[in-house]
Order: C-alpha cells, then structure tokens, then sequence
C-alpha cells in the first residue's frame, strides 16, 4: 500500500491552494468544477493534494462544511488487489460509498466509510500507474508522506484501531501515554507489513486534552496533522520560515535538557546542525542502539482559522522507524501552552 492523496475539503479554495504553493512550494496540476464543487491539485511527483470549495449548497464540501471546519475529508490509498480489498471490506461490513470502473467495467477505484467524516478512497495501483503520471520535481525537499494522526474519542477508540487493523492489515508498531500536571493522551500507532504506511490515532486521557479540544471543535473525529518527509529539515525549514510559515515555539529548557542527554553520545550532528537545531527550533531524538539513526520534527500552527489540523515536517536519518516519545511529549506540552493562551 501506498498513499495515492489527500483530500482537504475548505471555504475558500483560492486562499488554501495559494497557502500550500507559497508556503509549502507545491504547484498547481489542475483545476475543474464537477458536482458544485470547485478542485484544484496541487503537489509535486512526490505529494499530492486534492483541495475542494463548495460552490452551492448541493455540494459534498458545503455538507462537510456544515458540520466541520476546513481539513481533510479523505485520505486514499493505493492497493495491488483492489478486488481482494473489496471483498475483505465486505466481510467486514464496510460501507461501499461509491465504486469507479472503466468503460470495460474493470474495477478501479472504492470510496469507503472510514471513522467519523473521514473517507477512504482505494485505487488500484495499476490504474494509477498507467493514467496518473506526475513529472513536477520537489521543492523545499519535500519528498513524500511519512505519517498521518486521527484523533478519536475515548469511548471509539479501541474500535477505531481495531477497524483499521482488521481491514488493512496494519500492525502496531508503538502505543504512547503521555501526560503533564494538566492533561493527556493515549496513542497507537499503526504500520502496514512493507512500512510504507504509518497511521497514528490518539484519544484523549483528561477532559481538558487538546484531543478533547480538537473533537469539541471539528465535531467528532477527525485528521489533526499529517506529517511531510524532507531530506533536510533544516533547509526546508529555514526556506519555509522565509516563506511566512508559522511554527510551533519550543522552550529553551527542551535544548538544555537535550544537550545533557546528548553528552557521551557519539556525535553524529554537525557542529553547526546542532546550533541550527536550537535556532529554527527542531525536536531530536534517537535509538539508544543507534545514535547514528535520528528522528528530527517541527510543527506548524494550524493552518485554518479553527485550531484544528496543523503540519509536521519530518526528516528520518538512517532509516530510522517509529516515533520518539521525548518529541512527542515535547509536541503535547507545546499545543498545551498554545491551547492555554486560548482559553
């Protein structure tokens, strides 16, 4: 499996395309109307993304719209075997929202119900291969999707896991618990067998959770970040700053406390990737195995008017898997301290 798209269902599709082609480098691939609905693609050969307004009320957007602030509506997926996908999806009781197939009544593509309002389109790899050829180069060294994070409430989240475990095949790879004197979090995250795909979902642990503040306003479940691949984090983030991308702000004790535990550790950073680490505000982590491995992240504000969806931008050096639980629990206080000015 492989992720085919992103689907972000907004108000004002002029206003979200032009924020991810300035802010995140991506280019336009294509514009149309269909159903009363305004979509246009933008991305690269590596990421692509569906954004779609509303131009009347008859619009699936406009329905989305009512009940959600702007996000991600759907999230599709790319399989080998699209009918054994439908029939696993059936046993299941998954349901079949609509089907696309070909002049020839060859099967190409299901749009599924996933958890809330979330969709999943399931196309079939070999029809994406030979129909959708992508040749626009990278910018910012953005080079692909590494993770997506649902939130869902408490009393759906065991079932949620279950559902996707049950009909992708997707293990557990981590579960976290993550707490300070305020609030918390329970996390799974999920991987299918080749690790291509890592899907993450957390529920809330305290009635003031920034979870429970995220399903409050989006009405139920929903995506709260996905996280972009780049090949040099610094470089990206540094390009992205210039553009007037906003991030997350990370105490200064967060690099002093990371310097100590540093020290006795092979150095496998730069001299001046460390001072850059601390400038453009970075998370750090590594295997105790493998220091060589690195797992680096920064966070964006949310980037519709609801504190809602926010980016990440990762880079993993060495082919490093899963997620730190330092950076995690960093990220959790730094959302906390932001959701804590809000009230």
């Amino acid at each position: 499996m492989d992720i085919a798209h992103i689907h972000f269902y907004v108000e004002d599709i002029t206003q979200t395309s032009n924020w991810f082609k300035e802010k995140i480098g991506l280019t336009s691939l294509g514009k149309w109307v269909k159903d009363s609905t305004v979509t246009e693609l933008v991305g690269n050969d590596a990421v692509l993304f569906f954004i779609s307004a509303p131009l009347d009320s008859l619009s699936p957007a406009a329905d989305y719209l009512k009940i959600h602030p702007p996000g991600i509506a759907d999230i599709a997926f790319y399989v080998k075997d699209i009918l054994a996908f439908l029939s696993q999806a059936k046993r299941l009781g998954v349901k079949i929202i609509q089907a696309y197939s070909s002049n020839k009544k060859v099967l190409q593509a299901l749009k599924i119900q996933a958890w809330g309002s979330l969709t999943h389109t399931i196309i079939h790899k070999a029809y994406s291969e030979k129909f959708l050829k992508i040749f626009v180069k990278p910018q910012l060294m953005i080079t692909g999707i590494d993770h997506v994070v649902l939130n869902v409430p408490s009393h759906e989240f065991y079932a949620a896991v279950s559902w996707y475990q049950n009909l992708f095949n997707w293990e557990i790879q981590q579960t976290f618990d993550i707490k300070t004197d305020r609030s918390g979090l329970h996390s799974v995250a999920l991987v299918d067998s080749q690790k291509k795909i890592q899907f993450n979902l957390n529920q809330p642990t305290s009635s003031n959770s920034q979870i429970q503040e995220f399903l409050d306003i989006n009405k139920g479940a929903g995506i709260q970040h996905i996280a972009l691949q780049s090949s040099n984090i610094f470089e990206t983030v540094n390009q992205m700053r210039k553009r007037g991308l906003s991030f997350l702000s990370i105490p200064q004790a967060y690099y002093t406390q990371l310097s100590q535990r540093y020290q006795g550790i092979v150095p496998t950073l730069k001299k001046e990737e460390w001072q850059l680490l601390e400038k453009q505000q970075i998370l750090l982590d590594w295997t105790k195995d493998n220091p060589e491995s690195m797992l680096m992240q920064i966070f964006s504000q949310p980037i519709f008017n609801k504190p809602t969806f926010f980016l990440e931008i990762i880079e993993r050096r060495r082919q490093v898997q899963g997620f730190g639980e330092g950076n995690f629990q960093s990220l959790f206080e730094a959302i906390e301290k932001e959701q804590i000015v809000r009230m």
